[in-house]
């Protein structure tokens, strides 16, 4: 009998123990890190692009054909139509956004993501990534069911959540002063 006892007992602990993170691969700034979920990626939650798709709707607005470029914009704002060639700007979104720390599926209010708007850029800095982009054939609704979700953060500085709003980003590119684009 406590031969069994113990066998339960080391099945329960590495039960535990393989489905739980040690707290030092947390990434403490709040980016993303290297541990998805390959159900996360896969996923289309709250409006990321899944693994794989190449629609329209997941093409990065900051993508020029020529493939490895970035614009630069001049101090005055206007579009000179030059690149720079030190960032490969990658043709379609990122499908890891907020699927980082081996965050599932979806957005619930214990996983929330991050909100799609490109005017949320700015408040939340490297956390935030671009969502499918916005187009007459995809508004962005996020079809939100009160406790299932999908869920974002309210703001940057607060844990506290909403429900998402939007779940596409506007397909307009967005520049840095240093002619980042996002």
């Amino acid at each position: 009998m406590l031969i069994a006892t113990i066998l339960i007992l080391e099945y329960y602990f590495l039960s535990v123990a393989s489905t739980k993170l040690p707290s030092h691969l947390h990434s403490s700034s709040g980016t993303n890190n290297q541990w998805h979920r390959w159900g996360c990626l896969k996923s289309d939650k709250g409006g990321k692009r899944q693994w794989g798709d190449v629609s329209e709707s997941s093409t990065n607005p900051c993508f020029f054909q020529n493939n490895s470029v970035r614009w630069t914009i001049q101090q005055d704002g206007t579009d000179n139509g030059t690149f720079l060639n030190d960032i490969q700007v990658q043709q379609y979104l990122n499908p890891t956004r907020d699927c980082g720390n081996a965050q599932g599926g979806r957005c619930t209010q214990n996983e929330p993501c991050t909100p799609c708007q490109l005017s949320k850029r700015i408040e939340f800095g490297d956390r935030w990534a671009r969502c499918q982009s916005c187009s007459t054939k995809y508004m962005g609704d996020c079809n939100f069911v009160h406790g299932v979700g999908p869920y974002c953060y309210k703001s940057a500085t607060s844990r506290d959540v909403i429900p998402c709003k939007k779940c596409c980003t506007e397909p307009i590119p967005m520049f840095e002063k240093n002619g980042t684009c996002y």
